[in-house]
């Protein structure tokens, strides 16, 4: 017996060595496909992710956390018009509605969308709902508040891009405009092993995007799917928004930096 329960101990421990150094190659095998996708199939591949996401009930009519609620009641007017980036299937619009002159929600995955065009009620206040990524489709007017949803800010791939989309917003903003960045904000960001390796694959294939340091990849429910999301610090996040010609006119340090166009 007690020959047995050695035996027993000893497979246990081999099992769990064996597990974590699976999940170590799984991890590098995940960002080697990632970074060497060209970015319109990583942009694929996150829609489809964000539809299983975007599913659950709970998700259509959870409403504003109060981090979010603070935020919106500080930077957002009863008369403005807003634009909602990523408003997935209707949490954010089922808060903003009720406080708000009129919205625009853009959303790429297509199913979420339709689950917030059936379920939110605009109760006759103007509002749009938009297929696509932000910086694909066709913005009409002008905006006082261009919002980007629960840390959607850090869901999108590649700087070049993100700051990209920063200018395209800032043109779109009326005197006195706000852009609210919801992001993953740490003093110090992870930089793991994998990340090194899809890095140098990355440039191995001369890919039109790349991963930086900061990014994080997690598998998905399929072997095509995966979460992104970029971790900055805050000094990378001010970075950004000066590249793309804003300013910050409030830090709301660890969720949210708020910015506009210079004076």
């Amino acid at each position: 017996m007690p020959n047995e329960t050695l035996h027993v101990g000893a497979v246990r421990r081999l099992s769990a060595r064996v597990g974590i150094a699976l999940t170590k190659i799984d991890r590098v095998l995940l960002h080697v496909d990632v970074a060497t996708r060209p970015l319109a199939d990583v942009k694929r591949a996150l829609t489809v992710y964000w539809e299983d996401f975007n599913r659950f009930p709970d998700q259509w009519t959870s409403g504003f956390m109060p981090w979010e609620a603070a935020l919106f009641d500080r930077w957002v007017r009863p008369d403005d018009r807003l634009l909602l980036i990523g408003c997935g299937s209707g949490r954010d619009l089922a808060a903003m509605i009720p406080r708000v002159a009129e919205i625009v929600a853009v959303e790429p995955a297509s199913e979420s969308l339709e689950i917030a065009r059936r379920s939110i009620r605009s109760n006759g206040r103007p509002l749009t709902l938009l297929h696509g990524f932000v910086e694909d489709v066709e913005l009409n007017g002008t905006f006082d508040v261009c919002w980007f949803s629960y840390f959607s800010y850090s869901y999108i791939p590649d700087c070049p891009r993100r700051v990209s989309i920063l200018r395209r917003l800032a043109a779109r903003l009326r005197p006195g405009g706000r852009i609210v960045l919801t992001c993953v904000c740490q003093p110090r960001p992870p930089r793991s092993r994998a990340f090194r390796i899809g890095q140098f694959a990355s440039r191995l294939v001369r890919n039109d995007w790349q991963l930086a340091a900061g990014d994080e990849l997690l598998r998905g429910q399929s072997a095509q799917t995966f979460h992104f999301q970029h971790v900055f610090s805050p000094e990378e996040l001010e970075s950004e928004v000066a590249g793309a010609g804003l300013r910050v006119i409030g830090s709301h340090f660890p969720e949210a930096l708020v910015v506009a166009a210079p004076d």
